[in-house]
């Protein structure tokens, strides 16, 4: 499972995520120490091309509306 945005709600996720068995991997602009066995990749490209799964937790701001869309898709 691929998080991005690891702020209260992404790592509460991963955590749960972890307990039903999910490898997890986030991806977040700011450098976290993830919480159980979760990583943090280096890009949001990275962290598509990986991920069969993808959760959002990321601000409604300018910036981060449209940061998944035709432009950037999974594989």
């Amino acid at each position: 499972m691929g998080i991005v945005g690891y702020g209260s709600i992404g790592a509460q996720l991963s955590v749960l995520a972890e307990s039903l068995g999910f490898n997890v991997i986030y991806y977040d602009v700011i450098t976290k120490l993830g919480m159980g066995n979760a990583s943090q990749v280096a890009s949001l490209e990275e962290l598509l091309g990986r991920a069969d799964v993808v959760s959002l937790h990321v601000p409604d701001l300018a910036s981060t509306r449209w940061m998944i869309g035709a432009k950037r898709s999974l594989p």
